[in-house]
């Protein structure tokens, strides 16, 4: 059984780190959209290594729990203040 403590951050980094994938993956299809570059080919190519997953962007990020959670992840943390979650 895990710890309180554990339980309740699990849900709030999960819903950080996929924030992050979408908005990755919608700034992606952007510089794709604006430099004339296959998204799908880039995509596909890059999901081909062991350690990248890509996601498909589709609606953007939407609902409240992602964009709340990655707030409370940056706010809440006593001792790292994340410059990437910040961005």
């Amino acid at each position: 059984m895990f710890h309180r403590d554990v339980a309740e951050v699990t849900k709030i980094v999960e819903n950080s780190h996929r924030y992050l994938q979408i908005a990755f993956a919608q700034e992606l299809l952007l510089y794709c959209i604006s430099n004339n570059i296959s998204f799908t080919e880039l995509r596909e190519a890059l999901n081909t290594k062991w350690n990248v997953d890509i996601l498909e962007p589709r609606d953007g990020i939407s609902g409240q729990d992602l964009p709340k959670d990655t707030k409370m992840f940056i706010n809440y943390s006593n001792t790292i203040k994340s410059e990437i979650i910040k961005l």
